[in-house]
């Protein structure tokens, strides 16, 4: 439903052409794929034409608390998956990671998931890092 909300969305406020990607002559606005070399000037057009902004920089805050809440709920999820997956015998080498403290949490399978993100972070360039991940 809320990729069909947004195919429906944008299909109502933005001309074909916009869509397609081309440049309108209004120096506000900004293609929508991303070919090409985009600035930072360029993605702040985007983000301050296409959302609505009741204070300035809003959209920005709103992108940083999210992407803050969604690396919160990776802390919290992965080391649980973890746990779980050993405790169900899927992967023979996750069985160290099956234990759980005495209050119940699986602290084993929290630090190999730090250690794993350190070391994504110590590769220092994210091109290098999206294709580990995909």
């Amino acid at each position: 439903f809320l990729y069909t909300s947004f195919f429906l969305l944008w299909g109502s406020v933005a001309t074909d052409t916009y869509l397609k990607g081309n440049f309108l002559e209004d120096h506000h606005a900004r293609r929508l794929s991303s070919s090409g070399d985009i600035s930072e000037e360029a993605g702040r057009l985007i983000v301050q034409t296409v959302v609505w902004n009741p204070f300035p920089n809003s959209a920005f805050v709103g992108i940083i608390i999210a992407s803050l809440s969604q690396s919160l709920q990776c802390l919290i999820v992965a080391p649980r998956l973890l746990q779980n997956m050993a405790k169900d015998r899927l992967m023979p080498a996750l069985r160290p990671l099956e234990k759980l403290s005495s209050s119940g949490e699986p602290v084993h399978a929290l630090l190999f998931t730090y250690l794993a993100a350190a070391l994504l972070v110590l590769i220092g360039e994210l091109e290098l890092v999206a294709p580990l991940l995909s």
